[in-house]
């Protein structure tokens, strides 16, 4: 249904939010989340126990909020940084300039870490490059 659909796409971006790359693990999950579904009674007479789910809203987003200011060795911070600088620089490199980010390139092959490097925040683990399967914009 459209709201399972909505759900699934609601996760990817709650998940460049909360993922990180660690020593461990390049997809690390560092937050966590509750959400409250609501069903609602099915409208279809031959389906006396159906319920349908109507909606979802995220009650409780918890995030490791250390990993915004110092990350370890070998570890990035969270995904959506890296992303957006990689976005924006391809997609809008005036906007990026305007915003004072440096100079951007609409290069499909450009290589992120030239702009996560410039900020002390994403290079402090000394790794600011995005895998492939995150640079699919």
């Amino acid at each position: 249904s459209d709201i399972n659909a909505i759900l699934v796409q609601g996760g990817v971006i709650l998940e460049a939010f909360g993922n990180a790359k660690t020593v461990r693990n390049d997809n690390s999950s560092r937050f966590g989340k509750y959400i409250k579904l609501l069903y609602r009674q099915c409208s279809s007479k031959n389906t006396k126990n159906c319920m349908q789910l109507t909606s979802a809203q995220t009650e409780t987003f918890l995030l490791e909020k250390s990993r915004v200011v110092a990350v370890g060795e070998g570890e990035r911070n969270y995904h959506i940084f890296y992303e957006m600088l990689e976005g924006l620089g391809q997609h809008d490199p005036q906007l990026f300039e305007t915003l004072r980010l440096g100079t951007g390139t609409k290069s499909k092959t450009a290589d992120t870490s030239s702009f996560a490097s410039k900020f002390k925040i994403l290079s402090q683990g000394h790794c600011t490059t995005l895998a492939a399967s995150e640079t699919s914009f």
